[in-house]
């Protein structure tokens, strides 16, 4: 079986649940870091815009202050790959200094695995 690429997506978000503030990833303890894996962009843009999902995140301003810079980030990476939550600060930052790359994008600048 070839070695598929599965798609990173971190989502950096303040909330005030203190069970959900173990990890303090970016010196804020309102911050927290939702890492997922997916098979694919499209499989994740339908559970994210397509199910339950969305009434929550179209509700977002209602519970989430907004952020300075970017909140969520994409990438690549290969099936044996566990990303850490180092590796997602550092394609966050990149995303933040950069914009949209091969190495860091968004649902709306989207790329293709290499």
């Amino acid at each position: 079986m070839p070695d598929c690429k599965r798609l990173k997506a971190i989502h950096r978000t303040p909330i005030f649940f203190e069970s959900l503030l173990r990890i303090n990833a970016f010196g804020d303890p309102l911050l927290i870091i939702n890492m997922s894996v997916w098979e694919s962009i499209n499989a994740l843009h339908a559970f994210a815009f397509n199910t339950i999902h969305r009434n929550i995140f179209e509700r977002r301003a209602e519970f989430f202050t907004p952020l300075d810079g970017p909140h969520a980030v994409l990438w690549w990476i290969k099936a044996s790959d566990t990303p850490t939550i180092e590796e997602a600060k550092a394609k966050l930052d990149g995303l933040a200094a950069k914009g949209p790359t091969q190495a860091a994008f968004t649902f709306a600048a989207r790329v293709d695995p290499q």
